[in-house]
């Protein structure tokens, strides 16, 4: 079959659940955009919510608002509810009932350890770059410890202490500094999106990391629970059409595939944690401010991208539809402050380019480096480019 990616996805047989699920994510999508802000409006701004909020955040729990930073949150409650739905998949995993979702971890029974490498890595990296942070730049992307080397390394050499620990020490040391770094004198100055800096700097430091992880003598790679099995996880055959249910949980899955949770209870949490902490703290400035625009333009993004690429999950089984979803969705909304026109075609060409240039670069990593490569890697190629390139034509 031949034609354009966006084309082919609508010539299959599974129209009405195509546009069932085309319908319900502009519904949503527009109702994010428009009517939040004016569902805050209304919302008394001095509940005891909103005071435990912003108590919780004045008080130190930064980690929590980092677990939500690869989603643009940047909330306590948004990460406490994430990591609360992915530890109730994780907990009901193993029974046999159609709620438990997508298997939360790639279905290796190693999310606990993950997630504690990954919030101790946020800890370590608070306790050395913290320093980084000033009043003219009160934020730094400490969270890329949680979302890239540290959560690999555990998946490829499995559990344990020596583990868990290793890849904490590996995402704080190299990851978290190279994507201040990157962030700092790449992106800044040459108005270049500083996720594509972060997401760089998660590729680079991921090969280090596993080229230093193979020469360390108490780790084995053969400890791990890193398959490459078509099929995993998705919940059809390969032989059958995916309903607009399927699709509809994919794209709430989406939203935490890049901590590798990708489980619809943790995406409905994160979301629902992102909107309470909006609509009872109302920001009026800054990227906050922004967060229904961007929901919205995530919303469409991970729909379209679901729909166009859902003959690709069905033959591999796995396919990097949240691409778009974590990197240029939100940057063109940020960097065109979300004027719809922009914005809708950096959507599209991030959706239609982002997630098989992640599958082939995936594809090419040597066997000993994890495949999230590919994914982080096509974020800062597809951001880097498409981004500067509409801001030239506008």
């Amino acid at each position: 079959m031949r034609g354009p990616a966006l084309v082919r996805s609508f010539r299959r047989n599974d129209h009405a659940a195509v546009l069932s699920v085309a319908a319900v994510a502009a519904t949503v999508s527009i109702s994010a955009a428009g009517a939040l802000p004016a569902l805050a409006r209304t919302t008394t701004g001095d509940t005891w919510i909103g005071d435990a909020l912003s108590g919780i955040r004045e008080t130190g729990t930064a980690v929590l608002a980092n677990l939500s930073d690869p989603t643009f949150y940047g909330t306590a409650a948004a990460g406490l509810l994430m990591l609360a739905g992915a530890g109730f998949a994780h907990a009901i995993r193993t029974r046999d009932v159609g709620w438990k979702g997508f298997p939360v971890a790639c279905d290796s029974g190693l999310w606990g350890w993950m997630a504690g490498a990954g919030i101790l890595a946020l800890l370590l990296s608070h306790l050395c770059w913290g320093w980084t942070r000033s009043p003219d730049t009160p934020w730094q992307p400490l969270f890329v410890a949680f979302v890239s080397v540290t959560p690999a390394v555990v998946l490829m050499y499995g559990r344990g202490w020596k583990v868990a620990l290793t890849a904490a020490v590996l995402g704080a040391g190299l990851t978290a500094p190279a994507a201040i770094a990157a962030a700092t004198y790449l992106c800044v100055p040459l108005g270049v999106p500083t996720v594509a800096g972060f997401t760089a700097a998660m590729a680079v430091t991921a090969y280090i990391s596993f080229a230093v992880c193979r020469r360390l003598p108490w780790l084995d790679l053969h400890a791990g629970k890193y398959v490459q099995q078509p099929g995993l996880g998705t919940g059809v055959g390969a032989d059958s059409p995916q309903s607009a249910t399927w699709m509809l949980r994919r794209v709430l899955a989406d939203f935490t595939e890049a901590p590798f949770f990708g489980n619809e209870w943790a995406g409905a949490g994160l979301i629902a944690g992102a909107v309470l902490a909006y609509l009872t703290t109302q920001p009026t400035e800054g990227l906050a401010a922004l967060f229904p625009q961007i929901l919205g333009a995530q919303l469409a993004a991970g729909a379209l991208s679901v729909i166009v690429w859902r003959g690709r999950w069905r033959a591999h089984g796995w396919y990097p539809s949240f691409v778009p979803v974590v990197s240029v969705a939100p940057a063109a909304v940020i960097a065109f402050e979300a004027s719809p026109v922009p914005t809708l075609a950096a959507l599209v060409l991030g959706v239609l380019s982002g997630p098989p240039l992640a599958f082939r670069i995936g594809a090419l990593v040597p066997r000993h480096v994890h495949r999230f490569v590919g994914c982080v890697g096509s974020m800062a190629i597809c951001t880097s480019a498409i981004v500067p390139a509409i801001s030239l034509l506008t």
